[in-house]
């Protein structure tokens, strides 16, 4: 929505109709007519890929994790860049410490496949996806998994109460970097950004 908002034609992918249907009463909401969701299962991108078109840009966050041919997926994605487009990608970091109702699952049911990822790891795989690293970086330091430790936990009782309960402490996720990083502690998530080669 905020790629739409920015002026972007925009397209929204989820295996969910339920979540589709929030996100289009949002987008009308907001006013947004150049944006539209589909219902689909990224697992087969393939399949869909021609009615898609081609992107400039492609936003894939918290995904990968959850998906076993993760290799599949990131080469599906690709195909759908043009020549110079950009994939910005997020997934957890695979030595960062688990968050309370993490866990690993062997088949695709909604948990996370794998702890997660390495950028040297990430690197290696936009290489085999034709795509061409163009920065990394670290998020979701000390203060903001605490944070989400506490929502988590909190959560059984509503959601809304969780995140209230810990909205006036997110004023401290403004220093959240350098404490990560003064603590020597490993961030949650990791972020890549690639760009499709010129073909």
């Amino acid at each position: 929505m905020y790629a739409a908002r920015c002026g972007n034609e925009a397209v929204g992918i989820s295996f969910d109709d339920r979540n589709n249907l929030i996100a289009t009463e949002r987008s009308r909401l907001l006013g947004l007519t150049n944006i539209r969701f589909i219902t689909a299962d990224l697992r087969k991108l393939d399949e869909i890929s021609e009615n898609l078109g081609k992107f400039d840009q492609i936003i894939c966050t918290e995904v990968i994790e959850h998906i076993l041919n993760d290799r599949k997926l990131l080469a599906d994605l690709s195909s759908l860049l043009k020549s110079g487009g950009r994939l910005i990608l997020t997934t957890p970091f695979k030595h960062g410490r688990p968050i309370h109702g993490d866990r690993i699952s062997d088949t695709e049911d909604g948990g996370h496949v794998r702890a997660g990822y390495t950028h040297e790891e990430i690197r290696d795989m936009f290489a085999q996806a034709g795509l061409e690293v163009a920065g990394e970086a670290c998020m979701c330091g000390v203060i903001t998994q605490s944070l989400m430790e506490v929502m988590r936990r909190l959560e059984p009782i509503g959601r809304t109460f969780a995140w209230a309960a810990t909205f006036p402490l997110r004023i401290f996720q403004a220093v959240d970097v350098p404490v990560t990083r003064a603590a020597r502690s490993p961030f949650y998530i990791i972020g890549v950004v690639g760009i499709k080669r010129h073909v």
